[in-house]
């Protein structure tokens, strides 16, 4: 039998990925509650939020294109 580290850590890599961004799209975005109850999302306008927002959601764009170009 052979050992194959390489592959389930890269395994374990992209599946932990996936996990973070799930995590990221729960606790990262700005949500109009967030924008209701904390000073500092309330003064921001609505161009910033739907900006952040969007970064967020390019990270899930960025982990494809480098799954697609590295992936299995």
């Amino acid at each position: 039998m052979m050992l194959d580290l390489h592959g389930e850590v890269e395994a374990l890599f992209r599946q932990k990925f996936v996990e973070f961004l799930a995590w990221t799209d729960g606790n990262w975005k700005i949500t109009d509650k967030d924008r209701a109850t904390d000073d500092w999302f309330a003064g921001k306008s609505p161009d910033y939020v739907e900006g952040y927002n969007a970064a967020i959601e390019g990270l899930k764009g960025a982990f494809e294109c480098w799954n697609e170009e590295f992936g299995p």
